[in-house]
């Protein structure tokens, strides 16, 4: 069992995980998908909106083995929004500025699924509770497309372009649940976080050596696949972020200060073979 052993490993293994892995295909990958979803010749080319990435090869933190490529495809014609911090009259201004969308969260879905199997093929593209997952094939990665409208919490407004609110996406899955998050803004975190006022670039390749050590877990049988979010001591990757940003410097040299990391407090030593 996990818990009568204590994990150490090398500084060398520890700064050979914390490297980026390949982005090549990644980014061959995003490129068919963002074609798809701009593709003039179906019902989605028209429609105003946004194709970005998210995830690990958006924030930098991929390492060997990742294989599903992370795309929102985010539309602003229709937007949910959150007005309910502004005081009643700029509530008032608001909704006398804007009208209900004509163009359903619905339609919306459906014609992202047309795009992307016009241009992959039916067969290749299948939906999920969340996502549209477009097949891995040669010189392309798994793609998983989330289709979210743009969200929108308002802060203040005055008038259609004298407005500040702070930018999101809203979805609802198959199953009804509804999902608000802030891809862009995460994004714009991890950058920061990993700057050189910061942490000097030390951010991301933390992250990506702890996305190894989970791995490693797994391969060695020490953990089961998605066991590491339910066991003590071992930090989901949302959790591992919060305590990084708690830190004002997190550092690869501060966890191998001493040539070895204690990943769990435990009695028995297991030291991995270089290149494991």
């Amino acid at each position: 069992m996990l818990d009568s052993k204590i994990l150490m490993f090398s500084e060398t293994q520890l700064s050979t995980w914390s490297n980026q892995g390949a982005t090549v295909t990644s980014a061959s990958t995003y490129e068919s998908v963002r074609a798809a979803l701009e593709n003039p010749n179906v019902a989605l080319g028209s429609k105003s909106k946004e194709i970005y990435l998210q995830g690990s090869y958006r924030n930098a933190t991929n390492i060997y083995g990742d294989s599903d490529v992370d795309v929102v495809c985010q539309l602003n014609r229709t937007f949910y929004r959150d007005i309910s911090a502004m005081p009643t009259e700029q509530q008032q201004a608001y909704l006398a500025a804007y009208s209900r969308g004509e163009y359903s969260e619905d339609q919306f879905n459906a014609d992202v699924e047309e795009a992307l199997s016009d241009y992959f093929g039916a067969t290749n593209v299948r939906r999920s509770v969340k996502v549209f997952l477009v097949d891995r094939e040669d010189g392309r990665l798994t793609a998983d497309v989330l289709p979210a409208l743009q969200f929108r919490k308002y802060n203040w407004f005055v008038s259609r372009g004298n407005e500040s609110y702070t930018e999101g996406v809203k979805f609802k899955d198959r199953e009804g649940n509804w999902t608000t998050n802030y891809p862009k803004l995460h994004i714009a975190n991890g950058q920061a976080k990993n700057s050189r006022d910061r942490t000097n670039g030390s951010y991301k390749p933390t992250v990506r050596m702890f996305k190894n050590v989970r791995n490693y877990l797994i391969r060695t049988g020490d953990i089961a696949e998605g066991q590491s979010r339910k066991l003590r001591g071992i930090p989901t990757f949302p959790q591992l972020r919060r305590l990084l940003a708690k830190l004002s410097k997190p550092d690869i040299s501060l966890a191998t200060k001493s040539g070895h990391f204690n990943l769990l407090r435990t009695s028995r030593s297991l030291v991995p073979k270089a290149g494991r």
